[in-house]
Parts: C-alpha cells; structure tokens; sequence
C-alpha cells in the first residue's frame, strides 16, 4: 500500500478508534 493511502486511512481511524488501525496494523505488519 502507499503511504498517502494509509495516510488517509489513518484519518479515519482518528474518528473511528483503534479497531480499524489494528486491521491496518494486520495488513501492514506482514509487509
């Protein structure tokens, strides 16, 4: 993934919580 795509995801988790940024972090972690 590029990083402005996290970059906007991170936004969101912001309002959201922390249940979609660990979902990021599964994605993240293997790569």
């Amino acid at each position: 993934m590029s990083i402005r795509r996290i970059g906007v995801l991170l936004k969101k988790e912001l309002r959201y919580g922390f249940k979609s940024y660990f979902f990021i972090f599964a994605i993240v972690a293997p790569l």
